[in-house]
């Protein structure tokens, strides 16, 4: 991999939490150098994929392999960089697009200011550029209707495109309001999910597939098998590959 461009990190940041474990502060350095500078595509396991700006592709076991972290302590930088909305993440089975939060603030070249919000710790303005944009899409389609806009911000990360519009669609079939409740009440379970290591598009499948109204995340786990964890998710069929 070649990288062009460059980023700008005030001193400050030596002041900021991220810097007071080693590990932490090298990989979120290394984050913000293997983010794109410019908007790209790139073919991943024969998938095309657009990486923006600000975006790198992630997968934990080649970051461990090329960096020497554990995944065990990756998977907490994550958990704890997007707690902090320093970070967004769109999650397969297979990687995370990690997209840094506020990318722009490094990469302003020649101002002293450039990095101080980074360096103390400011609150960010969004979650990444794919949550942000559907926050906007519902903003859009809930704004003629009067009523509230949806906010997704309390999900672990969000599902592709296609697996939230089947989500839609069958609640709609079942004539079950999408209510800022659900959203909320689906990101506390998504989030234990999520530490049992599944993803917001293998749980939101389980619930198109089995026409769930709810969610919780010991459903999905129920129906996994007991012992070691089936190596990939079918989205077609709605289970787990044998």
């Amino acid at each position: 991999m070649s990288f062009n461009g460059w980023v700008t990190v005030h001193r400050k940041i030596l002041d900021h939490w991220v810097s007071q474990e080693p590990e932490l502060f090298a990989f979120w350095m290394r984050l913000l150098i293997e983010a794109n500078h410019s908007d790209k595509k790139r073919m991943f396991n024969g998938t095309l994929i657009e990486i923006k700006r600000g975006q790198t592709l992630f997968g934990l076991e080649a970051f461990e392999a090329k960096s020497g972290i554990s995944r065990k302590k990756l998977r907490r930088y994550l958990s704890m960089l997007e707690s902090e909305s320093m970070i967004g993440r769109q999650k397969t089975n297979k990687y995370s697009l990690i997209s840094i939060v506020n990318y722009e603030e490094y990469q302003l070249e020649g101002r002293q200011e450039a990095g101080k919000g980074q360096a103390e710790g400011k609150p960010r303005a969004s979650q990444g550029q794919h949550l942000e944009n559907v926050n906007t899409v519902e903003n859009e389609k809930t704004k003629d209707k009067g009523a509230p806009a949806l906010d997704y911000s309390s999900w672990p990360g969000m599902p592709s495109d296609q697996i939230l519009k089947d989500w839609r669609q069958v609640r709609k079939t079942q004539r079950a309001a999408i209510t800022q409740t659900v959203i909320n009440r689906f990101g506390k379970e998504l989030h234990i999910a999520e530490e049992n290591g599944l993803t917001v598009d293998e749980c939101l499948t389980e619930c198109i597939v089995k026409g769930w109204r709810g969610f919780k995340a010991h459903w999905v786990k129920q129906q996994q098998p007991s012992g070691v964890r089936k190596a990939e998710f079918d989205h077609i069929n709605g289970g787990w590959k044998q």
